[in-house]
């Protein structure tokens, strides 16, 4: 499964609204749009910005990375009981200020080149070690070696069911919102039904016999769905591990990309074999997925 974390640069930024938290409000307000919808699943949507992308337009006055440091030096002061594991953030506080207090000894604090390397050096890590989502492989499917189109319709009409009966159909970027904006971290119960929702959509998923010619697509399905299950569930910790959500943020839409384009897949692979879904099937859903959102 292809890691959906993006660019160092964009992770950098990332951290610095993590670490305001105003600044994460005010991403998800300006990409609320961004949403996989499920009022006729499998249908999806997705922005278009690039993985690349800057999370958030930040002041070129500012001089983050001194900021990014500073802030450091005072979250990384205090002290995190051992026996508690280290979040995401934690790692990354107590990683900063420790390099940062080797910059202030060797007196560079204010050498521009020895920031920007710390800084780089030191996401690199967080990056290298933040936790992924379970990635599913061909043991974990029900293979079939049945390729006929009998078969290839009855698995498509169970691929769509299974997605109008389990699909989410909330917007998790509003309920984030809406929890920062009130501060209300109550209202983050609401992702968990959406949680809830994708671990049943994958279970039912696994249980489907797949001809063998399509096996890839539905296997790169499943881990669509764990990603997007995995990243609500890091922004359901949002108040506990800011740093983890905001890279669960910076991949959300990737990850909505890749879902939009592996059902793309699994249609273009229907209309290969000329499986053509009836008005009363399920299958039939699969017409209504579009390569523009």
């Amino acid at each position: 499964m292809t890691r959906l974390y993006p660019h160092t640069n964009t992770i950098t930024i990332a951290v610095v609204c993590a670490l305001v938290v105003t600044g994460f409000v005010a991403y998800v307000r300006s990409h609320s749009d961004a949403e996989i919808s499920t009022s006729t699943a499998p249908v999806v949507t997705a922005r278009t910005s690039t993985s690349n992308d800057t999370l958030i337009a930040l002041d070129d006055s500012i001089d983050w990375k001194k900021a990014l440091l500073s802030v450091a030096s005072t979250s990384g002061s205090s002290e995190i009981s051992s026996s508690e594991p280290l979040t995401l953030t934690d790692v990354l506080g107590r990683d900063f200020f420790e390099r940062y207090m080797q910059l202030r000894q060797q007196n560079l604090s204010s050498d521009s080149v020895a920031v920007e390397n710390s800084v780089e050096s030191t996401l690199e890590d967080i990056v290298q070690h933040a936790p992924v989502p379970v990635a599913y492989s061909s043991a974990d499917i029900v293979a079939s070696s049945n390729n006929d189109a009998g078969s290839m319709r009855i698995y498509g009409n169970s691929v769509a069911t299974a997605f109008i009966t389990h699909a989410p159909r909330t917007n998790p970027l509003e309920i984030v919102t809406s929890a920062l904006e009130d501060e209300d971290m109550d209202i983050l119960e609401d992702l968990d039904p959406v949680i809830v929702s994708y671990e049943n959509l994958i279970r039912a998923l696994i249980s489907i016999p797949t001809p063998s010619s399509i096996q890839n697509i539905h296997i790169e399905l499943i881990n669509n769905l764990s990603a997007l299950g995995f990243i609500n569930q890091q922004f359901r910790n949002v108040s506990t591990d800011p740093m983890q959500s905001m890279i669960a943020l910076g991949t959300y839409a990737d990850a909505e990309r890749s879902l939009r384009s592996t059902l793309l897949n699994l249609k273009d692979h229907f209309d290969t074999h000329n499986i053509a879904f009836t008005s009363t099937e399920p299958g039939t859903t699969f017409a209504t997925i579009s390569a523009n959102p």
